[in-house]
C-alpha cells in the first residue's frame, strides 16, 4: 500500500511539473547582443540581435535584428517580445552597445535594467558606438558563423591582442559607475562605411555617469597600461637622431600619492617597460641599446605626463587616484571624497620611466 501511494504522489508531482515555464529550444530566440540608441519619439530605441540555432553545427545560425522605442529599456524589450513569435532568451547575451547620443545622458538609468536582470550575464562586454548602436549590430564580416563573435574575440583578447582596446565587463563598469574615486572607461566602436569594417582604437571616459572625455588611440594605449596593465604593445619612439619601435613584453606601473604638501599633493608614478627592438626606421641609425633606452625613457615620460594633465584638466580620474586616496587616509568617506575633489586639480605628477631592451631581434 505504501508503494502505491508513493507512486501516486510521483505521478501527481510530474503532472504539476509540466506546468512550469520551460520552453523547448525551437521555441526560443537567443539574444546575442543589445544596442541602446536615442529614440525619435521616446527616450530609447532598443535593438536586439536574435539568433535561431541551426541544426547543422557547420552552418551559420540565422540572425535578425528587432528594434523598438520606449521610455525605458524594459518597455522597449516588452514591445519586441510582443512582435517576436518566440521567447527571448538572454542567457547568451554577451555584448551591450550604447549609442553616442545615449552616452551623453545618465548611463545609470540606461544600464539599471541590465544590472538587475538575473538572466543577463555580468560578464557581458559594455561598449560605446561612434554613431548608433544599431549600425554596429548590422555589421557582419565575411566568414562569421556566430553573430557578434567578432566583437567577443576583440573584447576578450581571444582572437587578437591589442593595447588600443580597453575592455570592460558589465559588473566592473557598473561598480566603477556607482563607486566614488574612479571614473569608468569604455571602448568606442566606429563603423567605417567606405571600407565596411569596424575600428576600435579610441575610448571614452565616463564622468558623473555621462560621457565626458574621448581619448585618441595613443592616449588609449597609455591609459590601458595604467588600467589593465597591458604588456603586449608596440612602443614608437621618435627624436632628432632616432626613430624606432620597441615590442613591449612586460610593463608595470606603480604610483604613490604624497600629501605632505596639503595644498598640492604629489603623485609619484613609476613605469617599467621591457621588450625587444621591433623595427629601426632609419637605415644609417646605429644600434645602441643604452641610448635607445634613454631616449625611450625621455619620450614616454613626456607622453605620460601629457596624458595625466589632460585627464586632470577634464576632471576625470579613470586610473583611480581618488580610490587610493580614500583607502590610505583616515576619516569619513564623504569627507575624504570632497577633500580629494579639491586636491586633484592641484596635484603634481612626477613620472619616472625605466626601459630595458633585451635584444635586437635576429639581426643587429
Amino acid at each position: 500500500m505504501n508503494r502505491k501511494w508513493l507512486l501516486l504522489l510521483v505521478i501527481v508531482f510530474v503532472i504539476f511539473i509540466g506546468g512550469c515555464g520551460f520552453k523547448d529550444i525551437d521555441k526560443r530566440f537567443f539574444v546575442v547582443s543589445i544596442g541602446v540608441d536615442k529614440g525619435a519619439t521616446k527616450r530609447y530605441k532598443v535593438s536586439v540581435e536574435l539568433v535561431l540555432p541551426s541544426g547543422d553545427p557547420k552552418a551559420p545560425g540565422d540572425s535578425t535584428i528587432f528594434s523598438e522605442e520606449g521610455d525605458s529599456v524594459a518597455e522597449a524589450i516588452g514591445i519586441i517580445k510582443a512582435n517576436a513569435d518566440k521567447e527571448l532568451d538572454f542567457g547568451h547575451m554577451k555584448v551591450i552597445i550604447i549609442g553616442n547620443e545615449v552616452a551623453k545622458q545618465n548611463l545609470f538609468t540606461t544600464l539599471d535594467w541590465f544590472s538587475r536582470r538575473r538572466d543577463i550575464q555580468e560578464i557581458a562586454w559594455v561598449s560605446l558606438s561612434d554613431s548608433t548602436a544599431r549600425e554596429i549590430l548590422e555589421y557582419h564580416p565575411k566568414g562569421e558563423y556566430i553573430p557578434s563573435n567578432n566583437l567577443l574575440l576583440l573584447f576578450g583578447n581571444e582572437g587578437t591582442e591589442t593595447p588600443y582596446i580597453i575592455s570592460e565587463y558589465l559588473f566592473s563598469f557598473w561598480r566603477d559607475l556607482v563607486e566614488p574615486g574612479i571614473d569608468p572607461v569604455l571602448p568606442i566602436i566606429k563603423y567605417i562605411k567606405e571600407e565596411n569594417t569596424l575600428e576600435i582604437q579610441r575610448s571614452g571616459v565616463i564622468r558623473n555617469k555621462r560621457l565626458s572625455l574621448i581619448l585618441d588611440n595613443d592616449d588609449t594605449m597609455l591609459l590601458n597600461l595604467f588600467v589593465k596593465q597591458k604588456v603586449k604593445s608596440e612602443i614608437n619612439v621618435k627624436s632628432k637622431k632616432y626613430d624606432f619601435t620597441i615590442a613591449s613584453s612586460k610593463a608595470k606601473v606603480k604610483y604613490k600619492i604624497r600629501t605632505n604638501h596639503q595644498d598640492s599633493p604629489i603623485i609619484d608614478i613609476m613605469v617599467s617597460l621591457k621588450g625587444n627592438l621591433e623595427e629601426k626606421h632609419r637605415e644609417h641609425q646605429k644600434v645602441n641599446l643604452n641610448e635607445y633606452e634613454k631616449i625611450t625613457n625621455q619620450h614616454y615620460k613626456k607622453k605620460f605626463e601629457s596624458l595625466l594633465k589632460k585627464l586632470q584638466k577634464a576632471k576625470v580620474d579613470p586610473i583611480g587616484f581618488g580610490q587610493r586616496y580614500e583607502a590610505t587616509h583616515i576619516g569619513a568617506e564623504d569627507v575624504k571624497i570632497k577633500k580629494w575633489q579639491k586636491l586633484y586639480p592641484k596635484a603634481k605628477f612626477r613620472v619616472k620611466v625605466t626601459t630595458k631592451i633585451d635584444g635586437t631581434g635576429i639581426i643587429k
